[in-house]
């Protein structure tokens, strides 16, 4: 992958200590309930990916807000796979999640051709059949085209392309062999390069060459290139100094955000340490172990001394007024007034060093 080994570990580290500190309260990521749901699915998801525990703080109030969510919600069921991946079968089960998920593929309400593919496949992963699949095969199909060179792509995306590739191996095996073939030749051809920076992405997009270096880890077998292509996919994406992966100018949906990039890059990282070298993923979870501690230890650490230092202060102002200015009524105000101040002014110094540490990398 890359010269060197701990190289990835570190970006993913970091990656992964910016997105524990994006995390809201209530265990989601995301602002708007409608971000909150895909996020924070995604998120634990891909936490699962690298092998840590459900019992991990952040991801243990991740999956309680999954639980909570309204079922009344129009993506409820994005919480299916990721609470499936750790464990959580027997729960969906109980809360009738599966029957509720099996009657809207059975009266075709749930969402555009893409979501339900993509819910199809992650679903059997978890043993879940569905009904009218044969139905959705006709859709995917619907939308192929010719391009150059005797290829195919559904719909001229790469990421769509990429997805209903995995759709009909998984689901119709060795049925539309011919047509999947061609398609996977055309997203290879569609790869941008950058020789000067080493990097390899599809259609300028972070989220666009998740979806499709997501999808074409299934066929590395069929495909051996892809696995030369991995170091490259990585090195596309290039964290800031804080860890974060910036926005999208061309997302694969409608987010932009940092947080999504980000999550996006987890678990992409992930799936290639699994395909690809299982000792950066030991690395990696080596290197997070005592981060999320650490992250909490250094921030009250930090608070009590902003707290110590405003106490003297004031104590000190006080002292002054009393003891030396006492008789100069001004000077006193003045000096009142400066005692007022100084716990507001380290309480802003503190804020401003909380934004800042997120820009020292914590080990």
């Amino acid at each position: 992958m890359s010269k060197n080994l701990f190289f990835e570990p570190v970006r993913i580290a970091k990656a992964i200590r910016w997105l524990l500190l994006e995390q809201n309260l209530d265990g989601s990521w995301g602002k708007n309930i409608i971000d909150k749901v895909r996020w924070t699915a995604n998120a634990v998801y891909s936490f699962h990916l690298l092998g840590l525990s459900a019992e991990f703080k952040p991801i243990k109030k991740a999956i309680e807000w999954l639980k909570k969510i309204d079922e009344n919600h129009v993506e409820w069921y994005l919480r299916i796979p990721p609470l499936c991946a750790f464990g959580l079968k027997d729960w969906l089960n109980h809360k009738g999640d599966f029957n509720r998920i099996k009657q809207l593929f059975e009266k075709d309400s749930i969402g555009p051709l893409a979501i339900k593919s993509a819910i199809a496949l992650d679903l059997n992963e978890s043993g879940v059949s569905l009904p009218n699949i044969n139905q959705i095969e006709s859709s995917v199909l619907s939308t192929l085209r010719e391009e150059d060179n005797d290829l195919f792509s559904f719909a001229g995306s790469t990421n769509d392309t990429s997805l209903y590739c995995d759709f009909l191996n998984t689901l119709f095996p060795k049925k539309h062999n011919d047509i999947i073939q061609k398609c996977l030749r055309w997203i290879l051809i569609r790869k941008i390069e950058n020789k000067d920076l080493n990097t390899i992405c599809w259609e300028k997009s972070y989220g666009k060459t998740a979806y499709v270096i997501l999808n074409l880890l299934k066929f590395i077998k069929q495909k051996p290139k892809i696995r030369s292509l991995l170091p490259q996919v990585l090195e596309y994406y290039r964290p800031s100094h804080s860890g974060a992966i910036p926005p999208d100018n061309f997302p694969a949906h409608e987010s932009k955000s940092s947080i999504y990039t980000t999550i996006l890059f987890i678990r992409v990282y992930a799936k290639i340490s699994e395909y690809h070298l299982d000792n950066y993923r030991e690395l990696s979870v080596f290197l997070l172990e005592g981060i999320y501690k650490n992250l909490l230890f250094k921030k009250y650490v930090y608070r009590f001394i902003f707290f110590l230092l405003s106490a003297i202060c004031l104590t000190s102002i006080v002292y002054l007024v009393k003891y030396v200015l006492g008789k100069h009524f001004l000077i006193a105000i003045l000096t009142g007034l400066i005692a007022w101040f100084i716990p507001r002014f380290f309480n802003w110094l503190y804020k401003i060093f909380l934004k800042l540490i997120r820009n020292i990398w914590v080990y």
